[in-house]
């Protein structure tokens, strides 16, 4: 993957997206570096004309963080636990937010993650539960059945303009009539395309999904967070005398944005009216995907009340749409997401603690150098 970064990079029609990706998934950019190699192809590159002055400053970005972003993901020495241990001393969920195609974000919070804490894409392994709605639940279904983080990433790559699709209108109408069923329901064998299908059914993009004699619609739309639908699970079991004992809890996010220029004033002008319109449906679909956080404080000082460790890794300045498939916009949101890990690593290396806590020997627990902890 390294030697094709190095021949990515001199491509005289290769974009920032194609190394950019390449670094994502794992790729050494120390080529890059070796008597200023990246330097002088760049150079060449806008000499020749093959790169824009907006592009080259997105390739020199390139350069300056590149191998500082590797380093923090890839040459970090891994925790020492047992490996393929369960948590003995409760139950350790995962908790991963919906957001259309911001759920890149997660994919790549989890394998910076794995990467810097387990020298390798198995973290995911040691949770006991993976808890996801919306596209949160899709990305949980794929690592339960098996596939690798990478797998996630290209999962959700290639598949964005099957998904979203032009043209797509708010033209249907859905029944929330049906009354909640018993705090449990009974055990039922549900196919994980059946599953994923059910909390999925975004609203503007899908049909409700018709199971059995119920219909579904977004996990997200319904429940912003996965953290609320663990809380009540766990209520749940409580009520039936089965007590779930929280050994923490991991919440990966899609992302939020920086900040909000909204305005809500209907305007005096059609024009007016309708851009108004425009930010009233942004604040809608942000309602569907959650990225309104007093769910998340919530569930923050439920676990602080109890003595549960609460981990929340969720980046900031993701102000992408949940239906964006343009490949340069989700890279830039990518791109943005691995700054922000490498700025905020400390947030990363808080659930490698918990881990490290639950997981590892006893007479492990000692403080050594050269790790993260």
């Amino acid at each position: 993957m390294s030697i094709k970064l190095h021949d990515v990079w001199a491509m005289p029609q290769a974009a920032i997206t194609e190394a950019r990706l390449l670094l994502t998934l794992g790729a050494d950019p120390s080529c890059l570096y070796e008597d200023e190699y990246g330097q002088k192809v760049l150079l060449d590159r806008i000499n020749n004309g093959s790169v824009c002055p907006k592009c080259a400053s997105k390739f020199e970005e390139f350069l300056k963080y590149a191998g500082v972003i590797y380093e923090e993901m890839c040459e970090q020495t891994p925790i020492n636990i047992v490996r393929g241990r369960k948590c003995s001393s409760g139950v350790l969920p995962l908790c991963l937010d919906g957001g259309g195609m911001r759920g890149l974000v997660s994919v790549v919070c989890l394998l910076f993650a794995s990467k810097r804490i387990m020298g390798d894409e198995s973290l995911v392994n040691y949770f006991d539960w993976l808890i996801g709605t919306s596209t949160g639940s899709m990305l949980a279904l794929s690592t339960a059945n098996g596939r690798t983080l990478s797998e996630c990433f290209y999962l959700y790559w290639n598949m964005k303009r099957q998904i979203f699709l032009e043209g797509s209108t708010m033209s249907r109408n859905y029944s929330f009539t049906r009354p909640f069923g018993a705090a449990l329901d009974e055990e039922q064998d549900v196919l994980f395309k059946d599953a994923a299908r059910a909390s999925s059914a975004a609203p503007t993009y899908f049909e409700p999904f018709a199971y059995q004699d119920r219909k579904f619609v977004d996990g997200s739309f319904v429940a912003n967070y996965p953290l609320n639908i663990l809380f009540k699970e766990c209520d749940s079991f409580s009520k039936h005398n089965n007590r779930i004992k929280l050994a923490g809890v991991v919440s990966i996010g899609t992302g939020e944005p920086a900040q909000s220029e909204r305005k809500y004033k209907s305007g005096t002008t059609l024009k007016a009216k309708a851009k108004n319109m425009a930010h009233v449906t942004t604040l809608i679909l942000e309602q569907v995907v959650g990225q309104d956080l007093t769910a998340v404080e919530m569930a923050e000082e439920r676990c602080h009340a109890h003595n549960i460790p609460f981990i929340r890794i969720s980046p900031k300045g993701i102000n992408v749409r949940i239906d964006q498939i343009d490949d340069g916009k989700l890279m830039d949101m990518i791109w943005t997401t691995l700054l922000w890990l490498v700025d905020n690593v400390h947030e990363v290396d808080k659930l490698a603690e918990l881990l490290f806590k639950l997981l590892s020997n006893p007479d492990d627990r000692k403080p050594r150098s050269n790790t993260i902890l």
